[in-house]
């Protein structure tokens, strides 16, 4: 009906305003920092493998638009071209350029990308990546190579980490059977001279694989905190001993001694230069020592001495190359308690691979003040035939005694590293 008082239909209210997601507030460096913080390894949670780091990283990137920038920049933080499993990590980066600006940490075996990747070199992948803080090579080939064209195209100033690992020098492309000595101790210390910035280096492989026809440069000594020198001796004799401890020393001439935190080492304590160099550490607070000879009781004195002057540390851990035998002699126990009596105050943690009666080890961590932990492998003095078993003490209220099946536990817990 015309001119009726019909009431107005309501327009729609205003829609109200779209609330962003908190990650759309935030900077993209600050979404960068919590995407690497949760896809790194801790204590409490750890990755198997590389590819379970990136798996996690990519979850990231597929929550929302944004957060795929930052998981992306996770994914890719750390690249591992170890064996023939790499080649499709090979080719996406070949394929995306752009995404080398993410890596941080470049992990390679040298041998794998010659043998499965032809015109493929591992010096293409490096000098690509703008912001690399840790380099990791492995495998039988010189890094001779890689070292000089970093050193010659990269800028190294953020390079913090450096880590050799040389495979065993007996191949069987080797036709004489001889030794391949791929390291070349003056490229490679050349190389860590010109990163300033270096603060842990780790060298891992047998003697053998060493050359020492070039005599290594003494110049400025490298300055790190973290040094691990597992030059091993895999054939000891007497050959081999000597030759050992002349490379470990040159290795050592190399490095600011007094400087390092945490030292760890294939050694002899029967080599001077060697307890030499220990006891310049003056402010090492972690120690790990393998001897290549079993810790009778010359090599456990030996120790006994210098860790006096180790006013520093907090953890210590000795063992052996070759399996001790049980039950260890009342000579070898009597050692073992001086050594305990030498310790600094500092040390709170003390791994031993000497065989140790279970009435012993408790008395050692009982009168030791000072000492949190104790991992050992013990034995029923009173069997016949006595098997060893490792155990870790945990000094709390009441003394905790911990069996090898409990160990796995207390690694997922954070409080222990096992044996």
């Amino acid at each position: 009906m015309s001119g009726s008082n019909t009431p107005a239909t309501p327009s729609p209210s205003p829609t109200p305003p779209y609330e962003l997601a908190v990650a759309h507030k935030l900077p993209p460096d600050v979404l960068a920092l919590v995407a690497k913080h949760l896809t790194l390894d801790t204590s409490e949670h750890r990755h198997d493998t590389f590819e379970d780091r990136r798996r996690d990283a990519r979850s990231f990137a597929r929550v929302c638009k944004a957060w795929q920038a930052a998981g992306t920049a996770a994914a890719w933080r750390e690249v591992e071209l170890l064996d023939y499993t790499s080649s499709p990590v090979i080719k996406h980066l070949e394929a995306h350029p752009k995404l080398y600006k993410h890596v941080e940490s470049f992990s390679v075996d040298l041998q794998h990308l010659l043998q499965w990747h032809d015109g493929v070199t591992s010096p293409t992948f490096i000098t690509s990546c703008p912001r690399l803080s840790r380099l990791e090579l492995h495998g039988r080939y010189q890094p001779g190579p890689e070292f000089k064209v970093l050193q010659d195209k990269v800028d190294l100033c953020n390079l913090l980490e450096v880590v050799l690992i040389v495979y065993a020098p007996y191949t069987w492309y080797t036709r004489s059977g001889a030794a391949d000595r791929v390291v070349s101790p003056a490229l490679l210390f050349a190389f860590l001279r010109t990163c300033i910035n270096v603060r842990r280096f780790t060298y891992d492989g047998d003697q053998a694989c060493i050359n020492e026809a070039v005599e290594a440069p003494r110049g400025r000594r490298i300055k790190v905190d973290w040094l691990t020198l597992d030059i091993k001796n895999s054939d000891t004799n007497s050959e081999t001993d000597r030759r050992s401890a002349c490379l470990r020393s040159r290795f050592l001439l190399q490095f600011d001694l007094a400087r390092l935190l945490i030292f760890k080492a294939h050694v002899s304590l029967r080599d001077d230069d060697i307890l030499i160099a220990l006891g310049r550490m003056v402010n090492l607070e972690t120690l790990r020592l393998v001897n290549d000879h079993e810790l009778d009781v010359a090599a456990i004195d030996a120790l006994s001495v210098l860790l006096v002057r180790l006013v520093k540390l907090r953890d210590i851990n000795v063992s052996a190359a070759p399996e001790a035998e049980c039950p260890t002699s009342a000579a070898v126990l009597e050692a073992v308690k001086r050594l305990v009596d030498a310790l600094p105050a500092s040390v709170e943690r003390l791994t031993l691979s000497v065989p140790l009666p279970e009435p012993f080890a408790e008395a050692l961590l009982e009168e030791r003040d000072g000492l949190e932990h104790l991992l050992a492998r013990v034995y029923d003095p009173l069997d016949v035939r006595p098997e060893t078993r490792e155990m870790h003490w945990r000094k709390t209220v009441e003394p905790v005694y911990e069996s090898a099946d409990d160990l796995g536990e207390l690694e997922e817990e954070g409080e222990g590293e096992g044996l």
